[in-house]
């Protein structure tokens, strides 16, 4: 049966997904340690040891370490989103052609995501210096001093920027889920189920991973005990995000997906 089209673009739930992104996973704790239980082991294990391999300068080490960890990562991801959004989520490490296939396509999305945010980020703050911080100075004159000091005119830049670019990646990052559900969803496609709800997403995807990097600068880690709990740190935002991703997705994916194709109640049900 068809439904009645919606009339205008659907407005996610802010408040409530960014609340229940914390809450569902200590409501359901035991199915988060079943299901990311060892892909957050692995990723806590992986980033102490590329960090300790960075500092060692053993640069083979820290490079396939860091793959590790990234990997990691990419199976964290996946298995949470499908934890949220599935009935039947299946093994969390079993390693069949379809699953290596979906962690493949996830990790390609995850990085074109990751480049288009950083290298666009990068052009426009160079941009940006390039013309409004000239370093010419005529022959015999000293060099005029600067309004501002010239690293706090950058941060305010690469705040507005990193700002503007989340406008676009917050909207793009539902493909994520999507990939790791096996769902067909194309960047035009996003783009439209996305309508309206630029900021709201903006905040979802942008909001954990800047505060956290803010906090992490405040502090200077010191021992190994130090570098131990912030790595938990990451790797539980990391959780959380996606948390919070899957549930926005869940809200406004409905209409954009065959009927047969929309997963079943989710064993983390944000209303129960």
């Amino acid at each position: 049966m068809n439904q009645p089209a919606r009339e205008g673009p659907q407005r996610i739930s802010l408040g409530s997904i960014l609340l229940q992104a914390f809450v569902l996973p200590v409501r359901n704790i035991d199915q988060v340690v079943r299901q990311t239980g060892v892909p957050l082991a692995l990723l806590i294990g992986f980033g102490l040891a590329s960090a300790f391999a960075a500092a060692s300068g053993s640069r083979a080490w820290a490079w396939t370490l860091l793959v590790a960890y990234l990997l990691a990562t990419t199976l964290l991801a996946v298995n949470t989103h499908r934890m949220v959004l599935m009935e039947s989520p299946g093994s969390p490490l079993h390693f069949d052609a379809p699953a290596i296939r979906r962690l493949g396509l996830f990790a390609l999305i995850g990085t074109a995501l990751w480049m288009l945010y950083h290298y666009l980020r990068l052009i426009v703050i160079s941009l940006t210096l390039l013309f409004t911080q000239s370093r010419y100075v005529p022959a015999g004159e000293a060099p005029p001093t600067p309004a501002t000091d010239p690293q706090i005119f950058i941060d305010h830049v690469d705040l507005g920027v990193s700002a503007a670019l989340f406008l676009v990646i917050g909207r793009l990052a539902l493909l994520l889920p999507a990939a790791a559900l096996d769902r067909r969803l194309t960047v035009p496609g996003v783009w439209r189920m996305t309508r309206g709800n630029a900021w709201r997403l903006a905040l979802i995807v942008g909001a954990l991973p800047w505060s956290l990097d803010w906090l992490l600068r405040q502090v200077e880690l010191a021992n190994a005990a130090e570098w131990a709990a912030m790595q938990i740190a990451v790797a539980l935002t990391l959780l959380v995000e996606v948390v919070a991703v899957s549930l926005a997705y869940r809200e406004l994916a409905g209409d954009f997906m065959d009927p047969a194709a929309v997963p079943g109640q989710p064993p983390i049900d944000p209303h129960a």
